[in-house]
C-alpha cells in the first residue's frame, strides 16, 4: 500500500485591523488660562461652537462649528492663546493705537507655534475706553498687523466706527497682531475767507452837536479766498447801519458812516465788536465867538425885527390918523 501523503500546514495571515484616528480636544486661552475647550475631528475641523471669555469679560473669541483649524502642514491645532504684546510696532499717520496690542497664535500637539489661516471667518471682541481716544478722532475698528507690508489693516467690524461703544467686534480669517485703532486723520480745510477790523476812528474828536461825524474802519480779509462780510455800525439811539464789503484774500478796505448828533453826551460806537468813544460837546458863544452866535440865531432875529418894525408901523398910522381927527383944518 502507499501511505497517504498529508498537505504541510500552511501558515495564517490575518489582516491587520484598520484603526480610527482618534478626535483631539483644542484649548483656547486668553491670557495663560484656559477659558474653553472643544474637540477636532480627525482632520481638525471643528465639532461644535467654541465661545471664549476672558476671566474679566473684555475679551470675546469665538470659533464657529465646521471651521478647519490645522497648521499649514496640515496638523490639527492643539492651543489658541491670546496674549499682550508688549513690543514695538509702527503705525501710519492718521492712526493711533487704543489701548493693549493683542497676539494670537496657534501651536500644535507639539507645541510649536504655527500660522493658521482659513476661509471661513472666526470672532474676536476686544476692549477700549473711549476716554483714551485723542482729540479729534473720527472713527474706531479693528485692525491687524501686516508683517509683509509694515502697516496696520483695518478689518470687517460690527460696530460702524462709532466711538463710544467700549468695545468692538472684528471677523478674522488668520492669526496675528490685533489692535483697536482710531482714525485721526487730519481734512485739510477747504479755502475760506476770514475778516479781521481794525480799531473805529472817531473824526471830528470832540464832536459837535448838529454837525457831522464821520466813523471809519478798515477791514482786512486774513483767509484764503475771496468773501463776502457785513460790516454793522452800531450807535445806540444814533446810528445803526450795514455795508457789505466783498474783499479778495489779502485785501483791505475802509468802510466809513456819518451821523448827525442831536444832544450832546459821550457815546459808546461798536463796528462789529470793535468800539470807540463819541463824545458830542455844546457850542458855545463865548468859544464860538459873537459871529457864529449871530449866524446861528439869525431867523429868530430877523423874524422878531419884523414883529417889532410891523408894531411901529401900525402905532404911527394910528397916532397919524388921531391927529387928522383932532385938527380938521
Amino acid at each position: 500500500t502507499i501511505p497517504a501523503t498529508t498537505a504541510p500546514p500552511q501558515p495564517v495571515t490575518t489582516e491587520p485591523i484598520p484603526t480610527t484616528p482618534a478626535q483631539q480636544n483644542i484649548s483656547i486661552k486668553i491670557f495663560g488660562g484656559n477659558v474653553a475647550q472643544g474637540t477636532l475631528s480627525p482632520e481638525g475641523v471643528l465639532l461644535e461652537n467654541i465661545v471664549a471669555v476672558s476671566n474679566d469679560g473684555d475679551i470675546i473669541l469665538a470659533f464657529p462649528a465646521g471651521l478647519l483649524m490645522a497648521t499649514d502642514d496640515g496638523d490639527p491645532i492643539a492651543v489658541v492663546d491670546v496674549t499682550i504684546f508688549d513690543g514695538a510696532v509702527p503705525t501710519s499717520a492718521g492712526q493711533a493705537v487704543i489701548g493693549h496690542i493683542y497676539s494670537l497664535t496657534g501651536y500644535d500637539v507639539s507645541g510649536h507655534a504655527t500660522n493658521f489661516k482659513s476661509d471661513h471667518t472666526f470672532y474676536l471682541s476686544l476692549p477700549y475706553s473711549p476716554s483714551l481716544l485723542p482729540d479729534g478722532a473720527k472713527s474706531v475698528y479693528a485692525a491687524y498687523f501686516d508683517p509683509s507690508s509694515g502697516k496696520w489693516e483695518q478689518l470687517p467690524t460690527h460696530d460702524n466706527g462709532q466711538t463710544n461703544r467700549g468695545h468692538i467686534q472684528a471677523e478674522l480669517t488668520h492669526f496675528s497682531l490685533f489692535a483697536v485703532m482710531a482714525d485721526t486723520q487730519q481734512v485739510t480745510p477747504l479755502p475760506a475767507a476770514a475778516f479781521e477790523i481794525g480799531n473805529p476812528v472817531v473824526q471830528p474828536s470832540p464832536a459837535e452837536v448838529n454837525k457831522p461825524v464821520t466813523i471809519s474802519a478798515v477791514v482786512t480779509n486774513t483767509g484764503n479766498a475771496n468773501g463776502e462780510f457785513v460790516v454793522r455800525a452800531l450807535i445806540p439811539g444814533l446810528l445803526d447801519s450795514s455795508q457789505l464789503v466783498v474783499l479778495a484774500p489779502g485785501a483791505s478796505q475802509e468802510l466809513s458812516f456819518t451821523v448827525i448828533p442831536r444832544a450832546a453826551g459821550n457815546y459808546t460806537v461798536d463796528i462789529n465788536g470793535r468800539q470807540a468813544n463819541l463824545v458830542v460837546s455844546e457850542k458855545s458863544v463865548a468859544t464860538g465867538g459873537i459871529r457864529a452866535y449871530i449866524h446861528a440865531h439869525l431867523d429868530s432875529y430877523i423874524g422878531f425885527s419884523i414883529v417889532v418894525l410891523l408894531a411901529l408901523m401900525l402905532t404911527g398910522s394910528i397916532m397919524l390918523g388921531a391927529r387928522k381927527s383932532a385938527n380938521p383944518s
